[in-house]
């Protein structure tokens, strides 16, 4: 979908708990008007949901911030096809992100930080923004002055990597291997 179709959500998808530092996410959505923070994923322990949703509270952010828990596959696909970008951090993550390849697979945006361990493909090829954190001005900013042509090019630019890193191409180069 293009980006006059997209709904004004940042969306972030993990399993959440205190580590994975969620009200890092508020400190973003208070900075980018006009949008909303879909947190999806199940959280790992009940209190720290019930603390989070308190902290979401007191920053008065209930109509902007949404958790999405226990989602289909096909939920979780239809969230990052409406949603404008996908927000991840990682904090000396440095394995794959699985939100990332799914974001990738769904041509949406992404904006990351530089500590997650697919920072250097989403820097590489130009899919997103790759902030080192605290930096939500630079977020905000990139939201904001991202144009419709602009996301067409970020959607392009993911099209590429999608071919880059498919199936096919990986089975080409096995065969590749084999014969020679």
């Amino acid at each position: 979908r293009p980006f006059s179709e997209r709904e004004d959500v940042l969306l972030s998808v993990s399993f959440w708990d205190l580590g994975r530092r969620p009200w890092d996410y508020l400190d973003v959505i208070e900075k980018v008007d006009g949008y909303k923070l879909v947190l999806a994923g199940n959280w790992r322990v009940k209190a720290a949901k019930e603390k989070f949703l308190e902290v979401v509270k007191e920053r008065r952010l209930e109509d902007r911030v949404e958790l999405r828990e226990g989602l289909s596959e096909g939920e979780l696909s239809e969230l990052y096809s409406r949603s404008k970008f996908v927000v991840r951090f990682g904090y000396g993550e440095y394995g794959p992100s699985f939100a990332v390849i799914e974001a990738i697979q769904h041509t949406t945006p992404l904006i990351i930080n530089d500590e997650l361990g697919t920072a250097d493909l989403v820097k590489g090829h130009g899919l997103g923004l790759v902030i080192r954190w605290p930096d939500v001005e630079s977020i905000r900013d990139f939201v904001h002055r991202t144009t419709e042509r602009e996301y067409a090019e970020f959607q392009d630019r993911i099209r590429g990597v999608q071919k880059l890193y498919s199936w096919e191409s990986h089975s080409r180069k096995l065969v590749e291997g084999i014969v020679s």
